[in-house]
């Protein structure tokens, strides 16, 4: 009996300083919210310079391989093969300008999703030759890759214009005449 007293008198406190040691049994890295939000913002800023040029690979590459577009007036983009498309279209229209600004970023404390919110300014020629104004908002929810890179999952935006009447509001396509006001991914 004896021997196993002194026994825990020396394991005891050798157990307790490697629980101590490693935070229990968690074995998660504490995350630097404020540097994952700066990465985010980062992130945002390199995909809206991809945006002003053009650049559809460079934008698809913002977004993970299972990401969804959630834009009002349009199917569901589900994918990046989709994605691709309906930003093939939106970056083709002439005379495009895109700019967004991210107001709000909150991380999850375990670091691997977030979400972002802000708002979307975009203008472009109709296929009338006017000008196309439109403005709103947007929210994305990111997730982080293996990498450590922050991929856009689902992207979803609407504009603060009022609707379109439906004859109207037809999705820009090399098929049809006139693409609705409101296109934008952000």
């Amino acid at each position: 009996m004896r021997k196993l007293d002194m026994r825990l008198v020396v394991v005891a406190p050798l157990v307790a300083a490697v629980l101590l040691s490693t935070g229990g049994c968690s074995s998660t890295p504490e995350v630097n919210l404020a540097t994952e939000e700066k990465a985010i913002r980062d992130t945002e800023a390199e995909f809206a310079k991809a945006a002003a040029t053009r650049d559809v690979d460079k934008v698809v590459a913002f977004y993970a391989d299972d990401a969804v577009i959630l834009s009002p007036g349009e199917a569901v983009a589900n994918g990046k093969a989709a994605i691709r498309a309906s930003y093939t279209q939106m970056l083709a229209l002439p005379d495009l300008e895109l700019t967004w600004t991210v107001t709000k970023v909150e991380v999850a404390k375990s670091g691997d999703m977030a979400y972002d919110y802000g708002a979307y300014v975009m203008s472009y020629k109709g296929a009338s030759g006017k000008a196309v104004n439109d403005h709103g908002k947007f929210a994305t929810v990111w997730k982080k890759q293996a990498t450590g890179a922050w991929k856009a999952l689902v992207d979803a935006d609407n504009s603060d214009l009022a609707a379109s009447k439906p004859a109207a509001a037809k999705r820009a396509s090399p098929k049809k005449a006139a693409p609705k006001a409101k296109q934008s991914k952000r």
